[in-house]
C-alpha cells in the first residue's frame, strides 16, 4: 500500500492545498495513492505522539510512504533519521518528493535525504530565531509580553480525558503511552499530573 502524510503547522496553513499538489505529483510519477493522512501539528513534536507515528505502525513489509518533501515529516534533525531508521528496519519505502529521495542507501540517496533533513532544521532554527529577535525588541520597546497579570488559562488541551488518563496509569501504563493516546507530548502529561497534584 501507498500511504501519503502531509503536515501543516497551524489551522491558518492550508493542508487541502499540500494534497492536491502530492497528488499531482504523485500520479506524475506513478504512484496511486491508497490511503491519505493529514495532521495539523507543529513539526517540533515527536513523530510518535503525532498520527505519522499511528500510520508507521500500522505499515508493513513492502508499504510506501510518501511526503512532498522530507520538512512535513518534521523540523527536529534526530527525528528525521529515527524516522529513517525506523523505516529502513519495517523496509518501508519512504519517498520525499521534492528531494527525489526514494528511499535507498548508496550514496546520493543518502546525500539526498540528508540535504532534506539539513534544510527542515535551518529552516526551524531560522523561524526560532527570529521570533526571539522579534520579542526581545518588543520586550526593549516596553511591550508586556505574555498573558496580562492575573489571568490563567481555564482551558487544558487534556480536559475531558481525566478518565482515560487515571485508568491507563493505575493499568501501568507508562507516560508516553497516555501521551500517544492523548496524543500530545509525553511532557503535557507530566505537568498535567504535577498541576492536579499542586491543586489536590
Amino acid at each position: 500500500m501507498i500511504f501519503a502524510y502531509a503536515r501543516v503547522s497551524t489551522d491558518r496553513q492550508e493542508a487541502a492545498n499540500q494534497k492536491f499538489a502530492m497528488a499531482e505529483i504523485a500520479r506524475s510519477a506513478g504512484y496511486e495513492i491508497d490511503e491519505f493522512v493529514e495532521e495539523v501539528v507543529s513539526g517540533t513534536a515527536h513523530w510518535d505522539v503525532r498520527k505519522l507515528g499511528g500510520v508507521l505502525a500500522r505499515m508493513q513489509d513492502g508499504d510506501t510512504l510518501l511526503v512532498s518533501e522530507v520538512s512535513r515529516l518534521g523540523r527536529d534533525y534526530a527525528d528525521l533519521f529515527e524516522i529513517q531508521l525506523f523505516c529502513w528496519r519495517r523496509r518501508i519505502r519512504l519517498i520525499a518528493l521534492k528531494e527525489n529521495y526514494s528511499g535507498g542507501r548508496d550514496v546520493n540517496d543518502l546525500l539526498l535525504f540528508f540535504a532534506g533533513a539539513l534544510t527542515a532544521y535551518l529552516e526551524r532554527e531560522m523561524l526560532s530565531r527570529r521570533t526571539k529577535e522579534a520579542l526581545a525588541a518588543r520586550k526593549a520597546a516596553g511591550v508586556r509580553l505574555g498573558r496580562p497579570k492575573g489571568t490563567a488559562n481555564k482551558h487544558h488541551k487534556l480536559d475531558g480525558m481525566e478518565r482515560t488518563i487515571e485508568q491507563m496509569l493505575a493499568s501501568g501504563s507508562s507516560k508516553s503511552a497516555v501521551a500517544r493516546k492523548c496524543k500530545c507530548h509525553r511532557n503535557t502529561i507530566g505537568r498535567y499530573l504535577k498541576k492536579k497534584e499542586a491543586v489536590a
